[in-house]
């Protein structure tokens, strides 16, 4: 884990859904428990950066993973990071605007957007994804989103700080 965590070091860039910031590494692990993902999920993340998200629920429970990113050299990275750590049979990344994606297979979708961002985002997703579907944001700022979170939390690790945000696509208690 030290190692992956030191090859996905901070970077920041310019995407069309916003500059890509992401992740801090030891979030991630808490953000995939909070997300509730399992081996038999498929995990999307658009603006997936470097793949970190993709790369740690791939390693961490062997599901599939599917992210989409613009930035080409960023798209380089993550499958370079995928291999490296012999999960590419699992992750896919497609080099493609995210606004553009296709969630109709996902179980889970992250994002780490602009508040702005993902109070558009989220009821579009909504609507494509399966009753069991559910989304995860996190951000440092409140995000305002008709529908509201089914569960929001804060999350900490030594190094960062976020809050978290899910939302399912069957919102019905117990779903």
């Amino acid at each position: 884990m030290a190692i992956l965590a030191r090859r996905f070091g901070a970077r920041s860039r310019k995407t069309s859904i916003g500059e890509f910031l992401g992740t801090p590494t030891d979030l991630i692990p808490e953000l995939l428990a909070f997300a509730n993902v399992n081996g038999s999920d498929v995990v999307y993340d658009l603006g997936c950066g470097d793949g970190r998200i993709l790369i740690e629920a791939a390693t961490r429970y062997g599901c599939r993973a599917v992210g989409y990113e613009l930035d080409p050299s960023l798209c380089r990275i993550a499958r370079d990071l995928a291999s490296r750590e012999q999960v590419n049979h699992l992750v896919t990344i497609h080099n493609a605007d995210a606004m553009a994606a296709e969630i109709g297979g996902a179980d889970v979708v992250f994002l780490f957007q602009p508040p702005d961002t993902v109070s558009r985002l989220v009821p579009e997703l909504l609507k494509q994804l399966s009753p069991t579907g559910r989304i995860v944001a996190h951000e440092q700022s409140r995000v305002r989103c008709d529908p509201s979170p089914a569960a929001s939390r804060p999350l900490f690790s030594p190094a960062a700080l976020t809050v978290a945000h899910l939302w399912k696509a069957d919102p019905t208690p117990g779903a």
